[in-house]
């Protein structure tokens, strides 16, 4: 009798590990690929030190019109990166014209929130997270795949 209910118990915590395991694989994330040419520049290297951050990437998928949005995690434990007192006007988002990160820029115009032609941009003093969305009138190829983007953060931005 005794066996009889740590064979049920035992075969019950399988049917549950099986299942919770077989439930995960049903869930699917939405995101970009993976990033390529990424760097960031800081002015400076030193713990508890403002630094300006001058940072590029190659987007596989491009931004397009929608719900489509760039963040950048400073940090995801939500600890180590103070972004208190930092606004859309300390920060710049420009294009490259190809791939190369080496420069024919296009300054996009950045505000707190998206409109027509302007990017919003949320700072997140909680999640360390900076999250530039699209312009409301965004259309395909807002950026397009394959081009270089650069983020610049700090008094460096114009």
């Amino acid at each position: 009798m005794k066996n009889k209910k740590i064979f049920s118990l035992v075969t019950a915590l399988m049917l549950l590990s099986i299942i919770s395991l077989g439930s995960g694989l049903l869930i699917k994330k939405a995101s970009a690929g993976f990033l390529t040419t990424l760097s960031d520049t800081l002015s400076r290297i030193e713990d508890n030190t403002p630094a300006n951050h001058t940072i590029e990437f190659v987007t596989p998928t491009g931004v397009d019109h929608g719900a489509h949005s760039i963040v950048k995690t400073n940090d995801d434990t939500g600890d180590a990166y103070n972004l208190t007192g930092l606004t859309y006007q300390d920060i710049d988002l420009a294009i490259d014209n190809d791939g190369n990160c080496d420069g024919t820029w296009t300054d996009k115009t950045l505000a707190a929130a998206p409109a027509s032609g302007v990017w919003g941009v949320t700072i997140s003093t909680v999640g360390d997270t900076i999250t530039f969305t699209a312009p409301s009138n965004a259309t395909t190829g807002e950026i397009t795949a394959g081009y270089c983007v650069q983020i610049e953060v700090g008094t460096n931005a114009t």
